[in-house]
């Protein structure tokens, strides 16, 4: 019994290991000092998975879990992907503000151009498929108001999208070689 019990506290022990450096990566300067977690950190966050979702993975990912803390609190920020537009570059700059009181708030990051843009595709790629129900205001017209569809620049919008797919069918191949699934 003290053998199996040694057994599972060892594996748990290793699982939380693992857990810890796979979540490092993402954590704001503000917890790592330990000055306080906000809202503000979880925005920073959301930049680090916008990283991971264009690059298939998060900031600061060649570096042990110490050093990648110690860089998150020192960089000013996080390596920006340099194939990034400039407004997906905009957009991750605000969500990797220093300053957590100066860090920009969920609802104006919503309002960022660039999550603007991602909607309106998303809305007139409903609208080419017929899946909007009728609804007018899922589309944008010009402003004569003619019923004309503008074209909106995707941002590498698509792009991100393809990466993603990628990242994920290379996910189900590891997890079947593995023998994980």
């Amino acid at each position: 019994m003290g053998q199996s019990l040694g057994v599972h506290i060892g594996v748990r022990l290793f699982v939380s290991v693992l857990e810890f450096q796979s979540e490092v990566h993402s954590v704001a300067p503000e917890v790592i000092e330990q000055s306080g977690a906000t809202t503000a950190s979880d925005i920073w966050s959301v930049g680090c998975v916008v990283i991971e979702l264009l690059e298939g993975h998060p900031p600061y990912h060649t570096l042990d879990p110490m050093p990648a803390l110690f860089r998150i609190v020192q960089d000013d920020c996080p390596p920006i992907p340099e194939g990034a537009s400039p407004i997906v570059k905009d957009f991750l700059y605000h969500c990797f503000q220093k300053d957590c009181n100066l860090r920009i708030s969920g609802k104006k990051l919503l309002k960022h151009p660039w999550m603007v843009s991602a909607r309106r595709q998303m809305a007139d790629g409903r609208d080419r498929a017929g899946d909007n129900g009728g609804d007018k205001a899922a589309g944008t017209t010009d402003s004569a108001g003619g019923g004309e569809k503008k074209k909106h620049s995707n941002y590498n919008y698509d792009e991100a999208v393809l990466k993603v797919q990628e990242w994920n069918e290379a996910l189900k191949c590891k997890q079947f070689d593995d023998g994980i699934v």
